[in-house]
This record gives structure tokens, C-alpha cells and sequence, in this order.
């Protein structure tokens, strides 16, 4: 919210991609009338259906990623954090894709991914299988680097603008993307432009 929260023309229904157990989700149920969390497993959304009942908090829904959340919700923020550096290239398209289907023009978007160029040790590992490798560097844990002029030329694809980008080339490059329909009249302190 320190991010995007000056875009925000109100504070109605906030989406999260890759909402876990609550750990952000839960305190933006505090500052959104609505939440809804998005999450690829049914055992994490039911940890926070149990989070959620353990504070008390009944103003969230939860979805589970394949089911068609895009057609049901028009929310004001859309955020992802500590969740895109884990996607293949088609999974980041394809939500793209789909939050654009689901997005007014005042509808903001906070995504941090992991846009470090490739080191040779990098491109060494994505070569080794997953069984040489320990958990924590195998495919759907691991860190998965984005060209960051990739990310933009998606970006531009689907009608967005960066308003700003904090740490470009870097493990947690944030952007906060607005409509281009809005663009001119809203956009300030951005670092980058498209």
C-alpha cells in the first residue's frame, strides 16, 4: 500500500495472486471492505480459512487459481509479492491474461518479481534434473529470473503502464501498473517508463 495506495481511488475489493496462509492478506483485510485470496493450493487456502476464522476476519473470499476468479471480481488493487519469482514465463502471461479480463481502468497492480540477469551459475543449474538438486532449488521452489524487458513488453501488451518500479534488475523488483487509460492524468515518481 505505501506503493500503490495514491493510485487507489478507493478501497473496495483487494485481489491477491498467491495468497498462502494470510500473511499479507490478513492485515489488507484490515484496509479493503472485500479480499479476495487467490492460491494454487487447496491445502493453503484451507489454513486461511483457518487463520481467517482464528482473528475473526469475515470479509475475505478465497478461490483456488484455476477456477474462474477473473469473471467473478472487478477489484480496485490487484497485488502478487514473493510469488511471480516462482512462475514460469507462460504461468506470469497467462495471469496477466487474466487480470486484465477482470480490471476497471482505475484498477492498480502491485507485482514483484525477480528480474536479475542470468549468471552462468544460474543457467548452470537450470540445467541440472531436479532430483540432483536440493529442494530448495528445484522447479516450483526455486526462483525463476524474468527479463525485465519482457515483463515490460507484457506490461505493454495488455494496455498497462508502470507508474513506479522499485529495485529494476534485482531479486525484488516491484512494480505498481495502472491502466494506460489513465496513464497521463495519474502517473508520478515513476523511475522507468515504457
Amino acid at each position: 500500500l505505501d506503493m500503490s495506495g495514491g493510485f487507489l481511488s478507493r478501497r473496495h475489493t483487494a485481489l491477491e495472486i498467491g495468497c498462502g496462509v494470510g500473511r499479507v492478506l490478513i492485515p489488507m483485510a484490515n484496509a479493503f471492505r472485500n479480499v479476495i485470496g487467490i492460491d494454487v493450493s487447496p491445502t493453503m487456502l484451507r489454513r486461511l480459512e483457518g487463520n481467517l476464522s482464528r482473528f475473526g476476519i469475515e470479509n475475505v473470499q478465497t478461490s483456488i487459481s484455476t477456477e474462474p476468479w477473473e469473471r467473478l471480481h472487478t477489484p480496485d488493487l490487484i497485488y502478487s509479492y514473493l510469488v511471480f519469482q516462482h512462475l514460469s514465463w507462460d504461468s506470469i502471461a497467462e495471469y496477466f491474461s487474466r487480470i486484465n479480463q477482470c480490471m476497471r481502468p482505475e484498477t492498480v497492480i502491485y507485482a514483484q518479481f525477480d528480474t536479475r540477469p542470468a549468471s552462468p551459475a544460474y543457467v548452470v543449474r537450470n540445467l541440472v534434473p531436479d532430483p540432483l538438486l536440493p529442494r530448495t532449488q528445484r522447479r516450483g521452489i526455486r526462483r525463476i529470473r524474468q527479463k525485465r524487458s519482457s515483463l515490460i513488453a507484457l506490461f505493454r501488451d495488455m494496455n498497462l503502464s508502470i507508474a513506479i518500479e522499485s529495485g529494476p534488475r534485482s531479486e525484488t523488483d516491484e512494480f505498481v501498473l495502472i491502466s494506460n487509460d489513465r496513464a497521463p492524468a495519474r502517473q508520478h515518481n515513476a523511475s522507468s517508463t515504457l
